[in-house]
């Protein structure tokens, strides 16, 4: 009887040791400032600035065309006031839909506007740029930047 307790122990410490010795180790990332990045067919970067001052809510739109497949830019924006804590409301920027749209045919192009808004609060700007390519493809690239104005 003690035989087969001291056999059976040992057959389970065996098997945990096997279990830990080919269980898959963890893949670490790099450390550092790295975050994933999209890949797109059309552009190779995208950077937004938003920001209000003055009582003027501006947006700055920079990007970079992939010279061998860029055709054209396409830029919405609206801009949202919050009110109640939790919900949002358009700002009337003076367009169609409280949307401003824009277009460019620049490999490399920067969109920029100004809208007037009404006083502090905190706002957000909701934006969508959509780059056509010769593949046909359409890279689309959506930001939500938020600003509390004071």
């Amino acid at each position: 009887m003690k035989l087969n307790n001291h056999l059976r122990k040992a057959i389970i410490i065996l098997l945990a040791c096997f279990i830990m010795c080919a269980y898959p180790q963890p893949v670490h990332a790099a450390t550092g400032n790295y975050h994933i990045v999209p890949y797109h067919l059309n552009v190779d970067k995208c950077n937004v600035y938003f920001y209000v001052q003055n009582d003027v809510a501006n947006i700055i739109i920079d990007y970079f065309g992939k010279s061998s497949t860029f055709l054209r830019a396409d830029v919405t924006v609206k801009i949202q006031k919050r009110f109640l804590l939790t919900f949002w409301k358009d700002v009337d920027i003076g367009c169609a839909n409280n949307e401003w749209k824009d277009s460019s045919i620049f490999l490399n192009g920067t969109f920029s506007q100004s809208f007037a808004v009404d006083g502090s609060g905190y706002y957000r700007a909701l934006i969508t740029v959509k780059f056509y390519g010769t593949t046909g493809v359409v890279d689309t690239v959506e930001f939500t930047e938020e600003f509390n104005y004071n």
